[in-house]
C-alpha cells in the first residue's frame, strides 16, 4: 500500500509539472515581442539572432514593465484630473477642470452674462490704468469734487479729468464754475463751445527749469514760472549752473511760518507775509513750486503734501519730498468736499484777457490766434472712448433722455 501511495504522489507531481510547463510555454508563444537576452557578465544587452532591427529607430527596446493593474482607484485627494483628447493625454488642475465643465454646461444667457462680466473687468482695468497715469501727469493741477467724484482741473478748467473710476449713472451735461461741460465716454468733462486763449506751463520745465523737448513741446516755457530753489531761499545754494529760480516773488515763495504765528521779527524776511483764509494746502505751489494766484491765493503756500493732508495716503511713497504731518484733517476734508470753485480764481476761458494787466496770465501764455490751439493732450485723450458706450436707454422713463449716460 505504501508503494502504491508513493507512486500516486509521484504521478501527481509529474502532472503538476507538466501543466506548469504547458502554461509557461503558452504564455511565451503568445507574447507580442521577445525580450533581448541580457549578458550575465554585465556587458549590457545584445541583439538575439533573428531579431528585427529598424533602420530608422536604431533598434527596438521593449518596455520591461509587465505589471497588470485591475480596478485601480484614483486618489480623491489629488489636485489634478486626467483627461484625454483626440491628440493627447493630459493632467489638469481639478479646480480649473471643474470650472471648464461648468462653463460648458452654461446656457446661452449665462454665457452672455459671463462674457459681459469679463469685458467689464477688462474695461475697469483699463480705466484704473488711465486714471493712475492721469494722477501722475496732472499731479500739480488743482483738484475739485463734482457729484462725489474727484477731478483734476486741466488747462485752467478747459477740461476736468476724472481721477476716480466712474460708477453708476451720471448726468451727461454738467455746469461748474459758471461754464457748461459735457461728459465724455471716458468720464472726463470737456468745456462746451470753448474758446481757450491760454497755454499751460510745461510741468517738467516748471519743476526742474529745463525740458528735453523744448523745441517741439507745445506747452509754455516761462522762466518766471519756474520753481524757486529752496537751497537759495535758505542761503545754501552753491551750484552756479542751478536751473531753478533764484528770484523770490509772490508766486514761488511759501508763507512765513513766524508771520502766521504773529512773531516774525525779520525786517528782510523773504517769505510771504500773507495769512490765507483756508487751511487747505495749495497744490500747484506745494508740488509744482509755483502758484499763478500769488498773494490772492486763499490756500496755504507750504511744502506739505496735499494728498496726505486729505487722505493720509501718498502715491509718491518714500520718494515724496514734502512733509507728511500727522494732525486732524477732518476740517480740511470738509472744506475740500464743499469747496466753491470761485476760490480757485481761474482765468476767464471764453474772453481774451490782456496779459499785460492780469498777473495771473503772462504774455507768453496767451494765444493770439484761436486756430493755433492744440486741444489734443496726452492726459486728456479719451483713448478708450469706444470701450465705454453711451447708454441713452436706461429705463422706460429715461428712454428719450440724452442727459444721462451709464458706465
Amino acid at each position: 500500500m505504501s508503494d502504491s501511495k508513493n507512486i500516486l504522489e509521484e504521478i501527481a507531481k509529474l502532472k503538476d509539472s507538466i501543466n506548469k510547463y504547458r502554461e509557461a510555454k503558452h504564455i511565451t508563444s503568445n507574447a507580442p515581442y521577445r525580450a533581448f537576452p541580457v549578458n550575465a557578465r554585465g556587458r549590457g544587452s545584445y541583439r538575439a539572432r533573428g531579431s528585427y532591427r529598424d533602420r530608422t529607430r536604431k533598434g527596438y527596446h521593449p518596455a520591461r514593465n509587465r505589471t497588470l493593474i485591475v480596478n485601480h482607484n484614483e486618489d480623491n485627494n489629488s489636485q489634478f484630473v486626467s483627461t484625454t483628447s483626440s491628440k493627447s493625454f493630459k493632467l489638469i488642475n481639478k479646480e480649473v477642470y471643474q470650472k471648464e465643465l461648468q462653463s460648458k454646461n452654461l446656457s446661452k444667457e449665462e454665457k452672455k452674462d459671463a462674457l459681459e462680466e469679463a469685458k467689464a473687468k477688462i474695461l475697469k482695468k483699463k480705466l484704473e490704468t488711465r486714471i493712475s497715469k492721469n494722477r501722475v501727469k496732472l499731479d500739480l493741477a488743482d483738484r475739485c469734487m463734482i457729484d462725489g467724484e474727484l477731478f483734476a482741473i486741466s488747462r485752467f478748467g478747459a477740461k476736468l479729468v476724472c481721477l476716480d473710476v466712474p460708477t453708476g449713472t451720471k448726468t451727461k451735461h454738467v455746469k461748474w464754475n459758471g461754464y457748461n461741460y459735457i461728459r465724455t465716454k471716458a468720464g472726463n468733462l470737456a468745456l462746451l463751445n470753448r474758446k481757450v486763449f491760454l497755454k499751460e506751463q510745461c510741468r517738467y520745465f516748471q519743476k526742474t527749469g529745463e525740458c528735453s523737448k523744448i523745441s517741439t513741446c507745445r506747452y509754455a516755457h516761462n522762466h518766471e514760472r519756474v520753481r524757486l530753489c529752496r537751497n537759495f531761499l535758505n542761503g545754501s545754494c552753491m551750484d552756479n549752473k542751478c536751473k531753478l529760480s533764484h528770484e523770490p516773488n509772490d508766486h514761488n515763495v511759501p508763507n512765513c511760518y513766524h508771520f502766521l504765528k504773529g512773531n516774525c521779527q525779520n525786517e528782510h524776511c523773504q517769505y510771504l507775509h500773507v495769512a490765507p483764509e483756508l487751511e487747505l494746502i495749495c497744490r500747484p505751489f506745494s508740488i509744482g513750486g509755483y502758484c499763478f494766484r500769488g498773494k490772492k491765493c486763499l490756500f496755504r503756500h507750504s511744502y506739505e503734501c496735499p494728498d496726505y493732508q486729505l487722505t493720509r495716503e501718498c502715491s509718491r511713497g518714500k520718494g515724496c519730498k514734502l512733509k507728511h504731518l500727522e494732525k486732524d484733517n477732518l476740517d480740511s476734508r470738509l472744506i475740500f468736499n464743499t469747496l466753491d470753485p470761485e476760490v480757485l480764481l481761474l482765468p476767464n476761458l471764453t474772453q481774451k484777457v490782456d496779459g499785460n494787466f492780469d498777473p495771473r496770465i503772462p504774455r507768453d501764455e496767451l494765444i493770439e490766434n484761436e486756430d493755433d490751439i492744440n486741444y489734443s493732450d496726452d492726459e486728456d485723450e479719451d483713448y478708450i472712448d469706444n470701450d465705454i458706450p453711451i447708454v441713452e436707454e436706461i429705463d422706460d422713463s429715461l428712454k428719450n433722455n440724452e442727459d444721462f449716460i451709464q458706465f
